[in-house]
């Protein structure tokens, strides 16, 4: 072969090399990283960076930092890439996809809100509810008392999937509470009730059980019959063996976990409630219903009307 066969070989070959790099080049998806930082440049670990359009995206290391590579198809066209993270307030920007590397860094502020899907597990751990693995369900303060009953336990009735309520039928009487139906035939079935990290049996209180009157007794309610409902903030109730493992065997049955209100810091607030009715003798009720409490501010006992009758 010639010298002018050599260079035409080596021009044919150049001209599919230089043919080709294009089209690779279009090919080739557009890889996007950067550093997400929160307050004082600290990095946030586990923030999501994505494009939401083109379901591309990824998640920060512990140093803050990410990387993800957009599809190629995208080429060409400027998307949006957000950055978030529970606790701080979500950050955009505009980035152009053209095929070359992009690097685009966030700040993100910290936001003061009330985090939704947030339940209590067991030992009081608070968890997203998306990422459990268990079968649970919480009730707030709200939709337990959206209607009154007897007791505790039979307000929660209709309120749970899964979940069996029977009363006793008699005033102050106990209620029996099954999750998931009937697990022993001669033992106890009911869940365990833990309020505020302590346990608490439901098991009727009366006086037969304990001084075994052939003719039957009174039945003085359970344990969880004295809680008031308005003091409960939440009411995780945890279904099945798993999600009740960490409180061993007396959890085989479940776990109803009862978180009660606390107090707060900011100013004082009042929460009531009124009863309209008429009343036959005047003289053997008050005029006016008050309570005492102290000013947030100058700590001085003050004097709070809740209702107050005309005369």
């Amino acid at each position: 072969m010639g010298m002018t066969g050599r260079i035409s070989r080596f021009l044919a070959v150049a001209g599919v090399v230089l043919g080709v790099a294009p089209a690779l080049a279009q090919a080739q998806g557009t890889t996007i990283s950067g550093q997400v930082t929160g307050t004082g440049g600290a990095p946030v670990v586990g923030a999501s960076v994505s494009i939401p359009t083109l379901r591309a995206g990824g998640f920060t290391d512990e140093t803050g930092h990410y990387s993800f590579t957009a599809p190629a198809s995208a080429n060409g066209t400027t998307v949006t890439l957000l950055a978030r993270r529970l606790g701080f307030q979500p950050s955009s920007a505009s980035v152009s996809l053209t095929g070359a590397p992009v690097t685009q860094s966030f700040s993100l502020s910290t936001a003061a809100t009330q985090l939704q899907g947030v339940v209590v597990t067991a030992l009081g751990l608070t968890r997203e509810k998306s990422q459990l693995g268990t079968a649970q369900q919480q009730l707030s303060n709200t939709e337990i008392n959206q209607t009154k009953a007897l007791n505790l336990a039979e307000q929660i009735e209709g309120k749970v999937s899964g979940v069996t309520i029977t009363g006793s039928g008699t005033q102050g009487g106990s209620a029996r509470i099954v999750i998931r139906g009937a697990n022993s035939i001669t033992g106890n079935n009911q869940p365990l009730f833990v309020v505020d990290g302590t346990p608490i049996s439901n098991n009727e209180n009366s006086r037969s059980r304990h001084s075994g009157d052939p003719n039957g007794g009174y039945d003085f309610g359970s344990g969880i019959s004295d809680l008031n409902p308005d003091d409960i903030a939440t009411m995780s109730v945890l279904k099945g063996p798993n999600a009740a493992a960490l409180y061993g065997s007396r959890a085989s049955n479940g776990v109803i976990v009862i978180t009660t209100k606390k107090g707060r810091a900011g100013a004082t607030r009042w929460t009531w409630f009124a009863e309209e009715g008429a009343v036959s003798d005047r003289n053997k009720y008050p005029t006016t219903y008050a309570s005492w409490g102290h000013d947030a501010t100058t700590g001085a006992v003050q004097r709070c009307t809740l209702v107050s009758e005309s005369q």
